[in-house]
């Protein structure tokens, strides 16, 4: 853990602890440097790592046998956070931090965990807000047995194939063996339901509102996949063609696939890579559109849609002008938790940064977003339509409707 504070930190400030992102198998909590944040938002800040890929979500029944009430195994990862967070509650006071304000956040990884810190009986009474970034599975988790028979398909694949010895066996295996069967194979990253730790999938929590009822931001940035469809293609040497984009959406959805090609006709777009990009944006932003639907009903909830299409790129991105990555997955960072890793900000950037900390820091002050000093930002609910803030270039901001956000995701589409 890492703890931020102001350079001149009298009395008890609001406290808020980040997770990284990184899909569950990378990443570390000095991705992230947030200065600013601390001395912006005149907050104590928490940066944590935690387990990673199979040392952080691999599931065994002799695992969970090993656990308290015997259904902990496979949650490691996020297990580490609840203990992150009991440790905030028994020693931020001597940072200056105030253990009854303590707001958890966190980007994509790092979002999905919060959603299942929201909906962990472990975590209650250890925070009281709580902001999403860019969690497109938020609300799911496999169940105890698909995740014990994905843990003893991994074991398999480690060479360690009887169930009875399975665990003994990987406990004689090197940790570089286990990341090379991880690498070849994927596991799990650390969030099973079924026991007590998480007695519910986090969408099940939330639509029934059985979760830990704190004030939520919830959002994610305009052009999600953007960076994902760049990566996973190699935009340079192997761009998405025509018809790598019919096959792709084929593979992906099966029967589903040409009402989604009638949706994203080609046609609309400058190339084929943008239009695999725009579906893979709005399959995720969608998908998480209910899990705010949801906590909205029982606890206050702000929504957003990070807008600035000058954020700057990872360093190692050469990305041709055909190809704009704009606001894509985790280009928000830099501005709220101050990442060196993805670049230095400008000064109107600087400005949004600004404005997008004063938020952060008001919920963990008060409990809601909004001040005098800042612009308008609805509560989100069905009473509002649905409002959220859009965060603009040069610290502006706007505010959209539901109606418009569900029309430019297509959302009416995958929703049904």
């Amino acid at each position: 853990m890492n703890v931020y504070t102001p350079r001149k930190a009298t009395g008890k400030r609001p406290v808020l602890v980040f997770f990284h992102g990184g899909g569950g198998i990378n990443g570390a909590a000095t991705d992230v440097e947030p200065v600013r944040m601390a001395q912006w938002g005149d907050s104590v800040v928490v940066t944590v790592n935690y387990r990673l890929g199979v040392l952080g979500g691999l599931d065994l029944p002799a695992l969970d046998a090993e656990t308290a009430g015997g259904t902990s195994g496979g949650n490691y990862a996020n297990l580490d956070k609840v203990q992150a967070l009991r440790y905030v509650r028994r020693n931020i006071a001597a940072f200056g931090g105030d253990p009854g304000r303590v707001t958890i956040a966190g980007q994509s990884a790092g979002a999905g965990a919060v959603c299942w810190l929201l909906a962990s009986p472990s975590a209650a009474g250890l925070f009281s807000a709580a902001v999403v970034q860019s969690a497109g599975a938020c609300g799911n988790a496999p169940t105890r047995e698909e995740s014990h028979t994905a843990g003893l398909r991994f074991a398999e694949a480690a060479g360690c194939s009887d169930p009875n010895t399975a665990l003994a066996c990987l406990r004689g295996k090197s940790v570089a063996d286990l990341l090379k069967v991880q690498a070849a194979q994927g596991t799990r990253a650390g969030t099973v339901a079924g026991g007590g730790d998480l007695p519910l999938p986090p969408k099940d929590a939330f639509a029934t509102g059985r979760f830990n009822r704190v004030p939520v931001i919830f959002g994610n940035v305009r052009n999600e996949a953007r960076a994902f469809v760049y990566e996973s293609n190699d935009m340079i040497g192997q761009p998405v063609t025509p018809a790598t984009y019919i096959s792709q959406i084929r593979s992906t959805y099966g029967d589903r696939a040409q009402r989604i090609l009638a949706e994203y006709p080609l046609s609309d777009y400058p190339g084929p890579g943008l239009a695999r990009a725009k579906v893979q944006t709005d399959d995720r932003v969608c998908t998480a559109l209910p899990f705010s639907r949801s906590i909205s009903r029982y606890a206050p909830t702000w929504t957003y849609e990070f807008r600035d299409e000058t954020a700057p790129l990872r360093p190692y991105m050469t990305v041709p002008s055909s190809f704009p990555i704009g606001s894509g997955h985790t280009s928000e960072v830099p501005y709220l938790w101050q990442s060196e890793i993805m670049g230095k900000l400008s000064e109107p950037q600087l400005r949004l940064s600004r404005t997008m900390i004063g938020y952060w820091s008001r919920l963990a002050e008060s409990g809601s977003p909004r001040a005098r000093w800042l612009n308008q930002w609805p509560r989100y609910g069905s009473g509002s339509g649905e409002k959220r803030l859009a965060f603009l270039p040069g610290g502006r901001t706007q505010v959209v409707t539901g109606a418009d956000y569900v029309a430019e995701h297509h959302c009416g589409m995958w929703l049904s």
